[in-house]
């Protein structure tokens, strides 16, 4: 059985055809999936859940029915953001305790990776963490949202 023999332009327009065919299915998965969780947002009034727990939902899955391990959030601290229309600069997500190392001349500190509303992820020195939640809880009161509460604050979050 051999291949028909057609001319290279057909190929190419045969490829280019399968090619545009699988971006269009990737995309409407995209869509698909961002639906999901616009309507999951909605549904909890476009805010963002109180807990991790709640995230997980309680079969243990994310609303897009991906299973939620959450063993791997422990080592993490969640302050929550009511909306999702909030400042970009507040802190959502922290390590509990530093579990990083900044190399600084003369020698080495250790440091905590900080995840901000607007997706952002940096790693921060101990002392500029302590002033980045106290900046923080600032920032949360001027925007009139409800405290973190105590439990979920390292206890003295300047100390280095």
């Amino acid at each position: 059985m051999s291949v028909p023999s057609l001319p290279p332009t057909w190929w190419v327009l045969a490829g280019a055809i399968v090619f545009a065919a699988g971006r269009w299915l990737q995309l409407t998965q995209r869509r698909r999936v961002s639906q999901s969780q616009r309507d999951e947002a909605q549904r909890h009034g476009e805010g963002l859940l109180a807990t991790l727990e709640e995230i997980a939902g309680r079969e243990g899955v994310t609303p897009d029915h991906l299973p939620a391990d959450l063993s791997a959030a422990s080592g993490w601290v969640y302050r929550r953001v009511p909306t999702l229309t909030v400042d970009r600069r507040l802190i959502v997500l922290h390590e509990d305790a530093p579990r990083q190392i900044l190399t600084r001349f003369p020698g080495e500190e250790e440091a905590r990776t900080i995840v901000f509303a607007d997706g952002r992820v940096d790693v921060f020195t101990e002392s500029a963490f302590g002033q980045l939640i106290v900046g923080d809880d600032v920032l949360r009161e001027r925007l009139k949202l409800p405290p973190i509460e105590p439990d979920l604050i390292p206890a003295n979050p300047a100390d280095g």
